[in-house]
C-alpha cells in the first residue's frame, strides 16, 4: 500500500464515523413523537460524549503504564518511593 491508499482509508473511516452518530440520532428520533425528537438527539450525543471520555481515559491510563514500563518502572512514581 502506498501513502495515497492509506490516506484514503483514513478519510473514508473518518467519514463513516462522522455519519454514524447523526444516523443513530435520526433513526431513534424517527421512533418517537415529534415533540420528543430533540430529547432523543441529546441523549444520543450525550451517550456518545460519555463513551468517548471513558474510552479516552482508559487509553490514557494504558499508555501511561506503557511509558512507565518503557522507562523501567513497574508502577507510577510517588514522592515517598522515588
Amino acid at each position: 500500500m502506498n501513502a495515497a491508499d492509506t490516506a484514503w482509508i483514513i478519510v473514508a473511516t473518518a467519514l463513516v464515523l462522522f455519519m454514524t452518530l447523526p444516523g443513530l440520532a435520526l433513526f431513534y428520533g424517527g421512533l418517537v413523537r415529534a415533540r420528543n425528537v430533540l430529547s432523543v438527539f441529546m441523549q444520543c450525543f450525550g451517550i456518545a460524549c460519555l463513551m468517548s471520555v471513558l474510552v479516552g481515559l482508559r487509553l490514557f491510563h494504558r499508555l501511561r503504564v506503557w511509558h512507565l514500563r518503557l522507562l523501567g518502572r513497574s508502577e507510577p512514581c510517588v514522592p515517598e518511593r522515588c
